[in-house]
């Protein structure tokens, strides 16, 4: 009876070792599993941002160059005007740049609260969230003392107050209260088959150097050409 109780007690304790020993297979697959996923990601994204980089350089070489370099077939060998996307090859992998004139945008300067207010309104989707969002923006960029809006700068970390002056640069939009980083680089949104569609965002609309009216219909974007008043199907 001894001899089997002992049989019994053995066995249990390999099995209960052998589930110890598998739970820490798991454990450790999974961990390796992880940061093997984590290493293609960020290699992905380091390639992805050395392309974005060796694009901008050759679009910009390509500029200066000029459309008068022709190809054998006629055409201009690396930069042609009536084009505002130029396809860039590597051997690691391709990228697009898209040329945007500054008079397809909104100048965030000088546009009047209404043409704000329309184009916040198109690309938030939210009419109460967008007279916010306009208002913190003519806050942001006017002149004078300090007002109410102060002390919800006040309350971030780190604290900051607004300029009350015209925007330097159009990325100071993202410290205006409201404006989340989807609302200004954009995002996608589902069609009716379930496609999804790219949907520009602030940046895409508003610029420092834009225009006030004549705006180039070519590379205005489609939401600054819905606060325009043109119907989706136009």
């Amino acid at each position: 009876m001894r001899t089997t109780c002992e049989r019994g007690g053995a066995l249990l304790t390999v099995l209960w070792f052998a589930a110890a020993l598998g739970a820490i297979a798991l454990s450790v697959s999974t961990t390796v599993r992880g940061e093997a996923d984590h290493a293609s990601t960020v290699s992905d994204g380091l390639r992805a941002h050395y392309l974005a980089a060796g694009a901008l350089e050759r679009a910009t070489q390509w500029l200066l160059w000029g459309p008068g370099i022709m190809s054998p077939g006629g055409q201009p060998r690396f930069w042609d005007y009536r084009k505002p996307r130029m396809e860039m090859n590597f051997p690691s992998g391709s990228a697009v740049v898209e040329l945007i004139p500054e008079a397809a945008k909104l100048n965030v300067n000088y546009a009047s609260r209404q043409d704000l207010l329309a184009v916040v309104s198109a690309v938030a989707g939210d009419s109460a969230k967008a007279e916010q969002i306009t208002d913190a923006i003519l806050d942001w960029r006017q002149g004078g003392g300090p007002n109410p809006l102060d002390s919800f700068y006040l309350q971030l970390g780190p604290t900051f107050r607004p300029r009350h002056a015209s925007l330097e640069e159009i990325e100071e939009l993202l410290s205006v209260r409201g404006v989340t980083p989807e609302l200004f680089y954009g995002n996608y949104v589902a069609g009716d088959q379930g496609q999804l569609y790219p949907r520009g965002g602030l940046r895409d609309c508003l610029s420092v150097w834009g225009a006030i009216n004549g705006f180039d219909v070519n590379g205005a974007s489609p939401a600054l050409l819905e606060a325009l008043g043109l119907a989706p199907a136009q």
